[in-house]
């Protein structure tokens, strides 16, 4: 998910939020699992749809939740 403080800050480890969900995204793609799906977090929400600048708030919640419905969703 977006975080707009933490993209390009490294966190204590030295990683930034942009490289820690490149590694994710990797990660699950190199699982080789239909299973496993990765939603578009970074893309999903905007900073409008954060309460705090970390949370979602209702819209952003709305987002999500419609999100994880179309992948959820049968294929016919």
């Amino acid at each position: 998910m977006l975080r707009p403080a933490a993209e390009r800050t490294p966190n204590a480890v030295g990683s930034t939020l942009t490289e820690l969900r490149t590694a994710m995204e990797e990660a699950a793609g190199d699982a080789n699992d239909s299973r496993l799906q990765v939603l578009p977090g970074r893309d999903l929400v905007t900073p409008a749809d954060l309460a705090d600048g970390l949370h979602p708030n209702d819209r952003g919640h709305e987002k999500i939740a419609a999100a994880v419905a179309e992948v959820l969703r049968p294929r016919i």
